[in-house]
């Protein structure tokens, strides 16, 4: 998500990414953002990619760097 959010954005999050043969990847995060003047947002992203990849994908990134742009939407 930090890849969507503006660089002054303050945030602290935990990722997590789930990478099992047999099963579709699993992309997360959740954090909470500090926009400057504005109360903080708490934002959970969880991402089921289309299938499983013996690597995380950048089009994957994509989908939570989207979510932390729609997030600074809010702020």
């Amino acid at each position: 998500m930090r890849a969507g959010l503006p660089s002054a954005w303050a945030m602290g999050h935990k990722t997590g990414t789930g990478i099992n043969p047999g099963s579709s990847n699993q992309i997360n995060d959740i954090a909470i953002a500090f926009p400057p003047g504005q109360p903080p947002l708490a934002l959970a992203v969880y991402y089921q990619a289309p299938g499983y990849f013996e690597a995380q994908r950048p089009e994957d990134e994509a989908v939570l760097a989207q979510a932390g742009s729609i997030a600074a939407r809010w702020g």
